[in-house]
């Protein structure tokens, strides 16, 4: 996930370690579950896209979520 930029400025802890905060897990959790709809990788990055911008993209983000052919 972070390859592809799903998960951005995770901080890591004094050993190097990956330090997740409460909303890096529940935006791992929504892209388990993105992925879990069978949504493409492809997809699932332009949410997260889309997401980063904001609240001015709510309704493309719902339309992605309710109607597949959207995607």
């Amino acid at each position: 996930m972070k390859k592809i930029g799903l998960l951005k400025n995770i901080q890591r802890c004094a050993r190097g370690y990956r330090d997740y905060s409460n909303k890096d897990l529940m935006w791992i959790e929504l892209i388990k579950r993105l992925k879990a709809t069978r949504m493409s990788l492809d997809d699932i990055k332009r949410f997260a896209d889309l997401r980063h911008k904001g609240d001015a993209t709510i309704d493309d983000r719902v339309k992605m979520l309710l109607l597949p052919e959207c995607r």
